[in-house]
């Protein structure tokens, strides 16, 4: 799950229950609750007395580096360390939890070539590989990372040892998202309709780690016409069963048009449902989707910009939650959340805000920036970014 950056993907995905036709899509209603201040950092329905079991593990992308936090110690620095300021994105685990990938590069608008960094749990030890290339989905494993460039076709390798990538091609006119999970991707071929509302749907992939295509039993929907944003932001559960896509236009940050809305399509059954989280009731503002998580249980987390009609000193944000019933907004200030084993819910304090040295606006997590798991206050060494939980 990332932070929203240009071209970064993020991550979502919500339980998906019952048997349907291989395609159909459904809408469904939302709702919305106002949440007292008290109420800050909740934790949904009774869960509220839940902590982290001692196998689960908590990535952290701080300013200075990736920390792992776990029930019986406290956060840990892990990775490279080099002094300066960075930025952690990309981040995910493997499906048995053991390794843990992510891209690490300096903050600053003229930093060198990113770093791929991948962590062993078990031994410890970590191996990193730089790269010009930028990529929207990490795979680890125990011979290192499979990344999914941003050209939508190609794969690459970064094995142990070697300080070169194998290049996979894949056998594909062109993929327009390659989502990361556990034990490989799901991919996105988006298309356009002719004329009117029927066209050709969306198909979704699942592509291995080796560049094994195959057909999954769902599509989205067609793009509305040439001229639409798109799906900018799509994701993959950990076991690749369900995909999330975000339907909005996030042109400079905040785009035109309604609030996003998200669709769900669950890759086993071919059900498709869309929804969006409410607009703000301020005349002139939408909903962007900022990050977004899903538990193992199926609860999803999506923490939104709230965009006013200026962007003034920043873009407020606020937290919103589907169990399967449709959203409610449960907290305000908030960068980015994620719900862990057990259901104990993790986030990270803050705001939005803009640099505007060069000719668009470059956004950037600001305010405290704290980490809370459970409602509790977690000091760090450094202001916290994204966070993951393990499988």
């Amino acid at each position: 799950m990332n932070l929203i950056r240009p071209a970064s993907r993020t991550t979502l995905a919500v339980l998906l229950v019952g048997v349907l036709s291989p395609l159909s899509f459904e809408s469904s209603a939302t709702a919305s609750v106002k949440t007292p201040e008290s109420l800050r950092w909740p934790v949904a329905g009774d869960s509220s007395a839940l902590v982290a079991t001692a196998q689960s593990h908590l990535a952290v992308g701080t300013d200075a580096g990736m920390d792992i936090w776990s029930a019986t110690s406290e956060a840990q620095p892990v990775g490279p360390r080099s002094g300066v300021q960075v930025e952690i994105y990309d981040i995910n685990w493997s499906s048995n939890g053991r390794y843990l990938a992510w891209i690490q590069a300096p903050h600053s608008a003229n930093s060198t070539s990113p770093q791929l960094v991948e962590y062993d749990l078990t031994t410890k030890r970590y191996e990193v590989w730089t790269s010009n290339n930028p990529f929207s989905g990490l795979v680890p494993g125990p011979e290192g990372i499979v990344a999914s460039d941003l050209s939508g076709t190609d794969l690459r390798q970064f094995k142990v040892n070697f300080a070169s990538p194998k290049v996979i091609k894949l056998p594909v006119s062109a993929f327009t998202t390659l989502s990361a999970y556990g034990a490989g991707f799901l991919a996105n071929e988006f298309s356009f309709p002719s004329s009117g509302p029927t066209g050709k749907a969306s198909p979704i992939a699942r592509v291995s780690v080796a560049g094994v295509v195959s057909s999954t039993r769902v599509a989205l929907p067609a793009i509305p016409n040439v001229s639409s944003p798109g799906f900018e932001i799509t994701t993959a559960s950990a076991n690749g069963d369900l995909e999330g896509a975000e339907l909005g236009d996030h042109t400079d940050i905040c785009g035109v048009g309604p609030s996003s809305v998200i669709y769900i399509a669950n890759t086993l059954t071919g059900r498709v449902t869309w929804q969006g989280p409410p607009a703000p009731r301020a005349k002139g503002s939408v909903l962007r989707v900022q990050s977004l998580a899903f538990s193992p249980g199926g609860v999803l987390d999506a923490t939104m910009l709230n965009c006013d009609a200026t962007f003034g000193a920043g873009l407020s944000t606020s937290l919103w939650e589907n169990t399967g019933r449709g959203w409610h907004q449960i907290g305000s200030g908030v960068l980015s959340a994620a719900r862990g084993p057990g259901g104990v819910l993790a986030t990270v304090s803050g705001y939005l805000a803009f640099q505007h040295s060069a000719s668009f606006p470059t956004p950037i997590p600001a305010g405290a920036q704290r980490l809370y798991i459970g409602g509790k206050w977690i000091p760090l060494g450094a202001r916290a970014h994204e966070i993951a939980w393990s499988p």
